[in-house]
C-alpha cells in the first residue's frame, strides 16, 4: 500500500513521462489523498489539463497511472467537472 506521500512523490517523478507521452501539461489531486490514502479501495481523483487534444489517450492515461499507483484512478479535465461540484472540486485541487 502507498502512502500519500507515495503517491504524491511517484506522480512528480512520472510527469516528464505524463507530458512526452500523454500530453499532459497539468496534474493535481482532489479530495481522495486526504482521508484514508492507506484504503486500497479508495480511488485516487486526478484533475489533469491537456497541451492538445488526446482523444482515447485520455484511457490509456487512466490505465497507465492505474498500473503504476496500483490503485483505481479517476482522472477529469476542468470541463469534465459537473457545474454543480466544479466550484469545490476546483478549490481543493493540489497540482503537482
Amino acid at each position: 500500500m502507498k502512502s500519500s506521500g507515495e503517491i504524491i512523490n511517484l506522480l512528480r517523478r512520472l510527469k516528464p513521462t505524463l507530458e512526452s507521452k500523454f500530453n499532459v501539461i497539468q496534474i493535481g489531486y482532489f479530495s481522495t489523498l486526504s482521508p484514508d490514502p492507506g484504503n486500497p479501495e479508495h480511488d485516487i481523483d486526478l484533475l489533469v489539463r491537456f497541451s492538445r487534444p488526446v482523444g482515447w489517450k485520455f484511457f490509456e492515461l487512466e490505465d497507465f497511472l492505474e498500473n503504476k499507483l496500483q490503485r483505481r484512478i479517476d482522472i477529469t479535465t476542468e470541463h469534465g467537472i459537473h457545474r454543480d461540484l466544479k466550484e469545490k472540486v476546483l478549490s481543493s485541487v493540489h497540482y503537482l
